[in-house]
């Protein structure tokens, strides 16, 4: 078994060799720190904290997975997006994101040799016409479709244990025990502008070099990074 800093290493260079649109971002990145306050990984969108004595109980495979989440929380600027958001249905509403990428990913990570093996209490959409339809929708949509059906569940008054949980994308959520791996930066502003460089630089990168890698990066996840840094 290979050692947290091993996996992060390891990962690194066969995303720089491999992917490197996501490698250059990643390695652009503060270096992945240390943190008893996180309970399996999390970021502010310049950092990345991992909790160590759970890392260690993982395979390769769903450290991956975990490192990967971030790297994509930090390339969609999830962090600074949250502010005066509620924080539970902001996380919702990233995971859902990130993993719906994630997963269309993992055969091109696959043949970069990066296993990716997705926990199963992650927040996955197997549906296709859902899938279809949060391809098409923001970061800022979603959060409002979930926060409008959390809302629902409040007026309607559901009884206080289902009040609790919510159904969406035939995940049962209990927003009792959301896992909140997304932290508010210092500055949202400063944090927003420099993942908007590090993107820029890492398209410029791969285009000196004529990496096919920005080609057979899907086309919608392409869409918004570029929405987003303004390009």
């Amino acid at each position: 078994m290979l050692t947290i800093e091993q996996s992060i290493s390891r990962l690194k260079i066969n995303l720089v060799r491999k992917r490197p649109f996501y490698g250059v971002i990643l390695m652009k990145l503060n270096d992945m720190k240390e943190s008893n306050t996180t309970n399996i990984m999390s970021t502010d969108g310049e950092n990345i904290y991992y909790n160590k004595k759970y890392m260690e109980q993982l395979n390769e495979a769903e450290r991956n997975f975990y490192l990967l989440h971030q790297l994509y929380h930090c390339i969609f600027m999830h962090p600074s997006r949250m502010i005066n958001k509620d924080i539970k249905i902001a996380n919702i509403a990233a995971d859902f994101l990130v993993n719906y990428y994630i997963d269309m990913e993992k055969n091109e990570f696959k043949k970069a040799g990066i296993i990716i093996n997705i926990p199963k209490d992650a927040y996955m959409i197997k549906n296709e016409n859902d899938r279809k339809s949060l391809d098409k929708l923001s970061f800022e949509q979603l959060y409002e479709i979930i926060y409008n059906k959390q809302a629902s569940l409040h007026k309607n008054h559901i009884s206080k244990e289902n009040n609790s949980t919510l159904s969406i994308y035939g995940n049962n959520i209990n927003l009792n025990k959301i896992n909140n791996d997304l932290i508010l930066p210092q500055s949202a502003e400063k944090t927003s502008s420099n993942m908007r460089r590090i993107i820029q630089e890492s398209i410029i990168t791969n285009k000196m070099y004529g990496s096919k890698m920005i080609g057979d990066i899907p086309g919608s996840f392409l869409r918004r990074v570029t929405e987003l840094i303004g390009t």
